[in-house]
């Protein structure tokens, strides 16, 4: 049987959690052997997802793919805010539910909650943090 090489293509990588997207890239380029090889999207270190990983001649779709929209799925913790923004930075500030204000929020169905994350959906305008891996020209 003889070996069967790939040289151009698009991987769907399941990106584990603290290992950059980069460094995703960097194990691809070892693992095949080559240079042209970069990904559809930066996820977080922390995060674990599909990470789209382009090779070759592969890497030419990257202008047709790269815009498409994404699905996230997140957990969040409420009450704290980071440096960051992300878990990984430092607390800057945190706010705890007296023990009063999470009976009224349970007694309501967690209404507030809902009613204060269905604002969120849609499209959303956010100031990158200084930490970000966003370019802004």
């Amino acid at each position: 049987m003889k070996n069967l090489t790939i040289d151009n293509g698009i991987l769907l990588i399941n990106k584990p959690k603290d290992i950059s997207s980069f460094g995703v890239v960097s194990r691809v380029r070892k693992m095949l052997g080559m240079r042209k090889v970069g990904h559809l999207g930066t996820l977080d270190p922390f995060a674990v997802g599909l990470l789209p990983v382009v090779f070759g001649r592969g890497t030419r779709l990257t202008q047709y793919l790269i815009d498409h929209d994404k699905t996230y799925r997140v957990q969040v913790t409420l009450g704290i805010a980071t440096e960051t923004m992300d878990r990984d930075g430092a607390v800057i500030a945190e706010s705890i539910l007296s023990d009063k204000r999470l009976r009224q929020l349970l007694a309501n169905d967690c209404r507030i909650i809902r009613s204060a994350v269905d604002s969120l959906v849609g499209v959303q305008e956010q100031k990158p943090p200084m930490y970000s891996a966003v370019k802004i020209e």
